[in-house]
């Protein structure tokens, strides 16, 4: 019997647990919202409305040509131009601030963005700009403010499972960016580690293949009901209350169900055996 790959992610999970730590109206509005944060970051930064900034994405999905994506603004939403704060020029509005949302809360400067994606330094420096003063200023303003002097006071930090990690040395901007990423990454890690452990310990139906930082995979024989029980007893891990600085929250994951692990092969998975049923059939 050919068994199946089963993963599940906490993918934007860091995301999530900085916008607590921040205490970032804007931030913490889209993840009680469920909206997607590439998009409402989008909309928040430049002022463009929720529903074209998805029209150019469908329109534009992928395009890096500057001149098409002019075309296709002024051919299907000129208006755009008379609403936007900034049009990124080389790439969609949710794949620009896609790329912001993955690193400038970490204290990431506008010159490192623009090398890491191919922009201009003057492009860089108004999406730096407009992450933290329009879109989300809460970062700067909580987070790093609260990160910094922990670091300059205590010289460590600990994670939302009490987990201590000492920073050494007289602080600087590199020790402050990875005292930015700690809290944030060592939380999924662990979280992901604890799921890994319950796997191990208490599902003896499932196999144990990796953990990939925000992820795990497991294999499975293809049983509805075994499936629907593991999974459901996984998320639920995965769910397990965090609190930091008084405020207890918790992430979200997904699970997907597959014969390979190429991502685009794979059916989403949930507790339920019917639905379960249906996702094997469709592999």
């Amino acid at each position: 019997m050919r068994k199946v790959f089963i993963e599940f992610d906490l993918a934007g999970a860091e995301w999530v647990i900085v916008a607590y730590l921040a205490r970032d109206p804007n931030m913490l509005s889209v993840v009680r919202s469920g909206v997607s944060p590439h998009v409402a970051t989008a909309t928040f930064a430049t002022k463009v409305p929720t529903d074209l900034v998805l029209l150019e994405e469908k329109l534009l999905d992928g395009c890096i040509d500057p001149g098409e994506i002019e075309c296709v603004r002024r051919a299907n939403y000129p208006e755009i131009f008379g609403l936007a704060t900034f049009l990124p020029s080389g790439k969609t509005l949710r794949q620009t601030f896609k790329t912001a949302n993955h690193s400038l809360n970490y204290g990431l400067g506008y010159k490192a963005f623009a090398l890491r994606n191919e922009i201009t330094e003057a492009e860089a420096k108004l999406i730096h700009t407009l992450y933290h003063t329009e879109a989300y200023p809460g970062v700067r303003a909580n987070f790093h403010r609260y990160i910094k002097e922990s670091v300059r006071k205590h010289g460590y930090l600990l994670n939302c499972f009490g987990r201590r990690r000492d920073f050494l040395g007289e602080p600087s901007d590199d020790v402050y960016q990875d005292a930015y990423a700690h809290i944030p990454q060592s939380t999924v890690f662990d979280l992901t580690r604890l799921a890994m452990v319950h796997v191990y310990n208490h599902e003896p139906r499932a196999e144990l293949i990796s953990q990939d930082h925000d992820a795990i995979t497991i294999q499975m024989s293809p049983d509805p009901g075994a499936i629907s029980e593991v999974v459901g007893r996984v998320r639920e891990v995965l769910s397990t209350p965090l609190t930091y600085g008084g405020e207890t929250f918790s992430l979200s994951s997904d699970a997907k169900m597959g014969h390979s692990r190429y991502k685009r092969t794979m059916a989403k998975v949930t507790s339920d055996p019917c639905q379960v049923r249906e996702a094997l059939a469709s592999l």
